[in-house]
C-alpha cells in the first residue's frame, strides 16, 4: 500500500479539477497507481517502478482511464542548459508519457515550464506551440479558481488542436471591424467635419456601447429603462436622444472615470442629440453595427491598427511621432521577456503605452489568470500593469482595449463593474497636462519590467529640454542631454528600472549611430548589461519608414563592466507584409526569440547555424562608434540571405542632424591636426 496516497488522502480520488482529477505525488510508482485504478490497467514493463511527480487523469470511466497530463519536476541544476532541458523532456516521455499514453507532457523546474506533445508518430515528441508558433510556457499551478479555469481552458484547447501529426494550437476565428470603422468614420466626419482623431473617439464609444450590450452587461438602468443596443436602435430617429438620456449616463455610472485625468472607457461623442440630422446619422450607424453582427473574438491588433488609420488621416500624428507597434513585434518582445517568472506584486511598465499592446499582451499568453475574482467576490490582480501616455485619446482606447481583453471575466461578474473601472483607471494614466507627458514622472529603481516603443522626435525636442532645465528635480534626473525625445525616454527607462531587471525598447537607428549620442550609448553600457540588439526591417511600422531596432538590456546591480557577449539578429520578415495591406506572411520573430532565450541560458557556449544570428563581443560596442548591428553583416552575407540593401529615408531634420554630426566630427579632426602641427 502506498504511504503517499494514504498520507495525501488520494486512495479513492484525486483533487478535483473540472472533469479531471489531479494527483500531486512523486513517491508512488506506476504499479501502485495501477492497483488503485489511478492509471490505465496495462503492463508497464520496465517502467512499472517509475514514479511520476504529478498526473492529471480522466477517471470518469474506471474501465477506460485516460492520463491527460504527466508532469516531471526537476531541480534547477538539472534544468539550466538547453541540453539538460531536452534530456528531461526525453525522460518524461520515455518514463511516463509514452507508457501512460498521456495526451500532454510537462517538464519544469517550477521556474520555467515546457509543454510538449508526446503523441507524434514521426518522432517521439515536440514542443506544443501557441497559434503564433511560440512554445507554451504557462505554469501548471492553481492558487485560485481563476487559475484552475484558465488551465482547463488551455488544456481543452490543446486537446482540440494537437494530435499525432500536429503540435500547434488551431487559430481561433477573429473579427476585424476595420471596414465597419471606415464606413462609420465617413458618416461621423461628414456630419461633424471634425478631425479624424475626434471622429475616432465617437466610433470607440459606439463600439463599446455595442460590445457591452453583446456581453449582456447593459440591460436596464437604475430607473428601470432598457439600455441595451436593440432597444436604442428601435427608437429610430430618436436613438441618439435616447442614448444620451438613458444609456450614456448609465455607462458612466457603471464605469466611473479616473478622477485625475477624467478618462473612462467612453470619452467623447461628437454627435449632438439636439441636431435632427445627427439623430438620423446615429441610427444609420447603429444599423451598420447591427449588420456587422455580434462583437465577439475581436482581433487584438484591430485597436492599434484602427488608431493608426485614423491618425494617418489626421495632422496630429506629426506633432508627437506616434508609431504603433505591430502586434507580432509586441508578441515577440513579450516572449523574450521573463514576465512569467516575476513574483506577485511586480510592476510592469510602458511609459509610452499607446493603446496598451505591451501592457495587455502578457495576459493573453504568459500571464493567464493574472486577473481573478477572489473568494469575497472582489477583482484582484497578481501583477501591477502601468501604462502612461501623453495622448488622451490613446489612454481612452487603452481602457476600452483592456475591457475587451477581460470581457469574459466581466461578463461573469457584471455586478462589480466599478471595480473593473478602478482597474482600468489604475492601469492607464493620461499625462497630457504636462508638455513632457511621461517624462515628467520620476520613480527611481521602481519598475520590474519595462517594454515600450517611445516616440521618435528630434525636431522640436528643445521645448522639452528647456522645460527640464527650468525644473531642478528634472534637471538632476535627466543628465545625459541626449538627442531627441527618444533619448530622454531611454534615460528615464534605465533610471527607473530596478537593478537586475529587464527592459525591451524599440529604438530608432539614430540612437545607435548619431555621433552626438555617444554619451547616451556610454550611459547604456555603463548602467546596463546589453543582452541583445535586434534589427527590424524598414516599414515594420504602418505609418513610418523609420529604421528601428529592439534593444534588450538588464540594469546592472553594480558598476562592473560587462564581460559576456551580445545577441544580434537580422529580422527580415515580421509575419505581415510591409505595405498598407499587411497580409500574413513568413515570420522570423519566433526563431529569433527561440535563439535569444537559448543564448541567455548559456552565453559563453551558445552557437547557432542561423545566418541571421551573430553573437558579438561586448568590446565591439564602443560608445564612440555606431551600434547599428545590421552593418556587421557583409554585403555578400546579406545577398546570401536574400536581403536587399535597405534604403533609409531621412526627413529634412534628420538630414540636418547628420550634417551636424559630420561637421562635429570634421572639427574634431581639424583640432587634432592643429595639435599635431604645434
Amino acid at each position: 500500500m502506498s504511504e503517499e496516497l494514504i498520507r495525501k488522502n488520494l486512495t479513492k480520488n484525486g483533487k478535483k479539477m473540472g472533469l479531471y482529477e489531479f494527483y500531486p505525488i512523486g513517491d508512488t510508482n506506476l504499479k501502485t497507481l495501477r492497483k488503485y485504478e489511478i492509471v490505465p490497467n496495462i503492463d508497464y514493463g520496465k517502467n512499472e517502478l517509475k514514479k511520476p511527480d504529478a498526473l492529471l487523469v480522466d477517471r470518469r470511466d474506471k474501465t477506460n482511464i485516460h492520463v491527460i497530463v504527466a508532469i516531471e519536476y526537476k531541480k534547477p541544476s538539472e534544468f539550466n542548459t538547453v541540453q539538460k532541458k531536452e534530456k528531461a523532456i526525453k525522460q518524461c516521455y520515455e518514463y511516463y508519457c509514452n507508457p501512460l499514453k498521456s495526451k500532454i507532457g510537462i517538464v519544469t523546474d517550477k521556474d520555467e515550464w515546457f509543454w510538449f506533445n508526446p503523441q507524434l508518430k514521426d518522432k517521439n515528441w515536440d514542443y506544443i506551440l501557441n497559434e503564433d508558433d511560440y512554445p507554451i510556457q504557462i505554469p501548471f499551478t492553481f492558487e485560485s479558481k481563476a487559475d484552475e479555469n484558465e488551465l482547463l481552458k488551455l488544456i481543452s484547447k490543446i486537446l482540440d488542436s494537437i494530435n499525432d501529426e500536429n503540435s500547434v494550437l488551431i487559430k481561433e476565428e477573429t473579427q476585424n471591424p476595420s471596414n465597419l470603422a471606415d464606413r462609420v468614420w465617413q458618416s461621423i466626419w461628414l456630419a461633424s467635419g471634425e478631425n479624424p482623431d475626434i471622429c475616432l473617439a465617437t466610433f470607440v464609444e459606439i463600439f463599446i456601447f455595442k460590445y457591452l450590450s453583446d456581453l449582456g452587461i447593459l440591460t436596464i438602468n437604475v430607473s428601470g429603462a432598457r439600455v441595451d443596443f436593440g432597444e436604442v436602435k428601435n427608437k429610430d430617429s430618436n436613438s441618439l436622444k435616447y442614448y444620451f438620456e438613458y444609456v450614456r449616463p448609465h455607462i458612466k455610472n457603471m464605469f466611473p472615470p479616473d478622477k485625475k485625468d477624467n478618462t473612462s472607457i467612453i470619452n467623447g461623442i461628437v454627435l449632438n442629440p439636439e441636431i435632427e440630422e445627427h439623430n438620423i446619422i446615429f441610427h444609420n450607424i447603429l444599423n451598420e453595427f447591427d449588420k456587422f453582427g455580434t462583437l465577439k473574438n475581436i482581433d487584438p491588433s484591430f485597436k492599434s491598427r484602427l488608431y493608426e488609420r485614423f491618425l494617418k488621416k489626421s495632422i496630429s500624428q506629426k506633432n508627437w511621432g506616434q508609431y504603433f507597434t505591430p502586434r507580432n513585434i509586441i508578441k515577440a518582445i513579450v516572449q523574450m521577456s521573463e514576465i512569467e517568472k516575476l513574483p506577485k506584486g511586480s510592476k510592469i511598465y510602458d511609459p509610452a503605452c499607446g493603446v496598451g499592446g505591451f501592457i495587455l499582451e502578457p495576459i493573453l499568453t504568459k500571464r493567464r489568470g493574472d486577473f481573478y475574482i477572489d473568494k469575497n467576490g472582489d477583482l484582484k490582480n497578481k501583477l501591477n500593469y502601468i501604462g502612461h501616455d501623453r495622448d488622451l485619446k490613446t489612454i481612452i482606447l487603452g481602457k476600452a482595449n483592456m475591457l475587451i481583453h477581460l470581457s469574459e471575466l466581466l461578463r461573469e461578474n457584471p455586478a462589480i463593474t466599478s471595480q473593473f473601472a478602478n482597474l482600468f483607471n489604475s492601469t492607464f494614466h493620461s499625462l497630457h497636462k504636462s508638455v513632457l507627458g511621461s517624462l515628467n514622472s520620476i520613480n527611481l529603481d521602481y519598475y520590474d519590467l519595462t517594454m515600450t516603443n517611445p516616440p521618435y522626435v528630434t525636431s522640436g525636442s528643445s521645448t522639452q529640454k528647456d522645460v527640464i532645465k527650468e525644473n531642478g528635480r528634472l534637471k538632476n534626473f535627466y543628465k545625459i542631454n541626449a538627442i531627441g525625445v527618444e533619448g530622454l525616454f531611454i534615460e528615464k527607462i534605465i533610471r527607473e528600472l530596478k537593478p537586475d531587471r529587464d527592459a525591451f525598447i524599440v529604438i530608432p537607428d539614430g540612437i545607435l549611430n548619431r555621433l552626438n549620442d555617444k554619451k547616451l550609448r556610454k550611459f547604456i553600457k555603463d548602467k546596463c548589461i546589453i543582452n541583445g540588439i535586434i534589427s527590424l526591417p524598414i516599414n515594420s511600422f504602418y505609418t513610418s519608414t523609420k529604421k528601428t531596432y529592439v534593444l534588450a538590456i538588464t540594469k546592472k546591480a553594480n558598476i562592473l563592466p560587462q564581460i559576456g557577449p551580445v545577441f544580434t539578429y537580422l529580422v527580415s520578415n515580421i509575419g505581415e507584409t510591409l505595405d498598407a495591406k499587411r497580409f500574413e506572411c513568413e515570420n522570423d520573430l519566433p526563431q529569433m526569440v527561440k535563439l535569444y532565450k537559448y543564448f541567455l541560458i548559456d552565453r559563453k557556449n551558445f552557437k547557432t547555424d542561423d545566418p541571421k544570428c551573430k553573437i558579438q563581443s561586448i568590446s565591439k560596442f564602443d560608445p564612440s562608434e555606431h551600434w547599428s548591428v545590421d552593418r556587421w553583416w557583409s554585403e555578400e552575407e546579406k545577398i546570401a540571405l536574400g536581403l536587399k540593401e535597405e534604403q533609409i529615408v531621412l526627413t529634412i531634420d534628420e538630414f540636418q542632424e547628420q550634417l551636424q554630426d559630420f561637421k562635429t566630427e570634421l572639427q574634431d579632426i581639424i583640432d587634432k591636426i592643429e595639435v599635431l602641427k604645434k
